[in-house]
């Protein structure tokens, strides 16, 4: 038997020529190239950023009730957290430093591009001074104001960590002593917790440690019958008995 000749056929390795080579060689160039452009513009920018004249502030629009503020400090406290540029101002920091002026009770504060900081400032509202020298506000809040305090506000007094039983206690007999027309200038409260009622028509009201609603409820049923007509000689009444009152009459010059 004749073996029969097999021939294997090979496949032919293509001829890379100049023009192959060239295409490639662009390819990883061009790859190259863009890799170090964009790694080029991410180190600009990370340089640029940071650069306190490239997008500075140059706007601070401070809106709301303020006029209680102390405008200096306010400035100041705005000023030092704006020396940077737009993406570096740091609003919380701005809110918590305004925050913490006295007259502040809220601040919000947000940025608009490319060059503004606008600050919103909600006040506190004062309702009383406090133990000479501090204010309260509506909702509650011991603070210390820079200038000097109204003596138009009602003058409350106190032991310290007492002041909300004393605020209570001022609106409540307040209420009471409205139908009368009479307003409280000031309450005293005692280390021991006694109650003394100022009026405005100078009259004092020695209220004591307890029962005071009852004892003040007491005195309006008496002072519109007997009383009004005398209350420019009345120094003070003392209400601290069981069933009737005590009155201090002026001396008379």
């Amino acid at each position: 038997m004749h073996k029969k000749n097999v021939q294997k056929k090979t496949k032919s390795q293509p001829a890379f020529g100049v023009g192959e080579r060239f295409r490639q060689f662009s390819k990883k160039f061009s790859k190259i190239f863009v890799g170090c452009f964009v790694g080029s513009l991410v180190l600009f920018s990370c340089f640029k950023i940071r650069d306190p004249d490239w997008l500075p502030i140059n706007k601070v629009s401070i809106i709301g009730a303020y006029d209680h503020v102390d405008k200096h400090a306010l400035q100041q406290v705005i000023t030092s957290r704006v020396n940077c540029n737009f993406w570096f101002v740091d609003v919380n920091g701005i809110k918590q430093e305004v925050e913490k002026l006295p007259w502040v009770f809220q601040a919000t504060v947000k940025k608009h591009w490319p060059d503004t900081v606008i600050v919103d400032i909600q006040q506190r509202q004062a309702m009383s001074r406090w133990n000479g020298e501090a204010l309260i506000s509506m909702n509650e809040e011991i603070f210390y104001p820079s200038r000097e305090i109204s003596h138009q506000l009602p003058a409350l007094y106190g032991p310290e960590g007492f002041h909300k039983e004393v605020v209570a206690g001022f609106r409540e007999m307040q209420i009471i002593l409205h139908p009368l027309g009479l307003r409280i200038k000031a309450v005293r409260v005692d280390k021991r917790h006694a109650w003394q009622l100022d009026l405005d028509n100078d009259i004092q009201l020695l209220l004591g440690r307890e029962q005071h609603q009852q004892r003040l409820q007491r005195f309006t049923q008496v002072y519109g019958r007997v009383l009004d007509f005398q209350e420019a000689d009345i120094a003070s009444v003392d209400l601290r008995y069981g069933h009737g009152m005590a009155v201090r009459w002026k001396k008379r010059v």
